[in-house]
C-alpha cells in the first residue's frame, strides 16, 4: 500500500482508538448518561423524581416522573439501601414500604409493634435502618434483613435521623430545638442547639451537618464537632423548609412546606432558583446511589468501539 493511502488509514485507526477509549471512560463513570434524578416524597402518597442536571427551573419542573404512588400510607421520608431500593416511610401505616429501583413494591418493614408515625429514615455502612418515630419520641433500628433490633428513647417529637462517617446517629428534635447524637451502639453522646423547629437533616461531603428550621425559615451549618458554622436562608426563599439534600457537584435543595416547592442553593449557600411541586407539598428529598454500568452495557461500547477499529485494520491490510 501506497504512503498517501496509508497516511488516512492511520488516522482512521487512531481515531476508532480514541472512540474507543471515550465509550470506556463514558460507560465506566456513567458519563453517558448525564441525568441525575432526585426524589422526592409528596404528602399526597406518591413519590416523584426531577432530574437537576437541567438548567433552568422550568426545565426541572417540566422533567416530574411518576416513581411509584402505591403501598403508601401517609408518605414522609425516603432513603436508599446499598443496592439501589428505596425504602418510604408511611405516618399513618407506621410502616416502612420498600420498592425496587423501578418502583415495583417489594414488601413492607417494621409494624404497629415498633413503628409509631415514622418520619425521617436513614441507613448505615452495614445496612442497618433507622427509623424516627414522631408519635412516641423513640428511634426505631432494623438490621439488614428488615428484622427489628431495638429502639433509642429519650427524644421529643423527633423528626429525621442521619449517619455519619463514624457511625454516629444524629437525631432532630422538633420540640426542643435540638439534635441528639448518639454512638454506633445507641449511647447518648451530645446534644446540638438549633433554631426554632428543626426537621431535616444531612451532610456534606466534608461531613458539615446542615438542619432545615421550619419556623425561623432557615438553614443551620454546623461543623464535625457541633459548632455553629452559619445560618442562610430566609423567608425569601424558604417557607417551612421541612427537608434537604445535597447533589453530586454540592448544590443543595429544600423542600418547602408552605409554598408547595423546592429551593436550590450553591454549596456557599447562596440562593439560586426554584420550582413549584404544584398542588401536592413535597416533604422529604433523596438521591439514589450512583448507578453502575451494565456488565451488557460495557461490552456493547467495546464491541462497537472494536469494530470499527477492526474494519480500519482491515481497510489498511486489504
Amino acid at each position: 500500500m501506497s504512503q498517501e493511502i496509508s497516511l488516512p488509514l492511520n488516522r482512521t485507526v487512531r481515531a476508532a482508538v480514541a472512540m474507543l477509549s471515550v465509550s470506556l471512560f463514558s460507560l465506566l463513570t456513567g458519563s453517558a448518561h448525564a441525568q441525575e434524578r432526585m426524589y422526592v416524597t409528596l404528602l399526597n402518597n406518591a413519590v416523584v423524581t426531577y432530574d437537576i442536571s437541567l438548567a433552568s427551573a422550568s426545565d426541572i419542573a417540566s422533567s416530574l416522573q411518576n416513581f411509584t404512588n402505591t403501598n403508601l400510607n401517609g408518605s414522609r421520608s425516603l432513603a436508599f439501601d446499598s443496592v439501589g431500593n428505596a425504602y418510604v416511610s408511611n405516618y399513618l401505616g407506621n410502616t416502612i414500604s420498600k420498592f425496587d429501583s423501578s418502583g415495583n413494591f417489594l414488601s413492607y418493614v417494621g409494624s404497629a409493634s415498633n413503628l409509631n408515625g415514622p418520619r425521617g429514615i436513614t441507613f448505615d455502612s452495614i445496612g442497618n435502618l433507622y427509623v424516627a418515630n414522631g408519635k412516641d419520641f423513640t428511634v426505631s433500628k432494623f438490621d439488614a434483613t428488615g428484622a427489628y433490633v431495638s429502639n433509642i428513647t429519650n427524644l421529643s417529637e423527633p423528626a429525621d435521623v442521619v449517619v455519619d462517617s463514624s457511625g454516629n446517629l444524629y437525631v432532630s428534635n422538633a420540640n426542643v430545638d435540638s439534635i441528639s447524637k448518639f454512638d454506633s451502639t445507641g449511647v447518648f453522646v451530645s446534644s446540638i442547639a438549633t433554631g426554632d423547629g428543626p426537621l431535616g437533616l444531612t451532610f456534606d461531603s466534608t461531613g458539615n451537618l446542615y438542619v432545615t428550621n421550619s419556623h425561623d425559615k432557615t438553614i443551620g451549618k454546623y461543623d464535625t464537632s457541633g459548632n455553629l458554622i452559619t445560618t442562610f436562608g430566609s423567608g425569601s426563599y424558604l417557607d417551612q423548609p421541612i427537608d434537604l439534600a445535597f447533589d453530586s457537584v454540592g448544590n443543595l435543595y429544600v423542600a418547602n412546606y408552605n409554598s408547595n416547592s423546592i429551593s436550590k442553593f450553591d454549596s456557599t449557600g447562596a440562593f439560586l432558583t426554584s420550582w413549584s411541586t404544584g398542588a401536592a407539598k413535597p416533604a422529604f428529598l433523596s438521591f439514589a446511589p450512583a448507578a453502575v454500568p451494565e456488565p451488557g452495557a460495557v461490552a456493547f461500547g467495546v464491541l462497537a468501539a472494536s469494530s470499527i477499529l477492526g474494519l480500519a485494520v482491515r481497510k489498511r491490510n486489504g
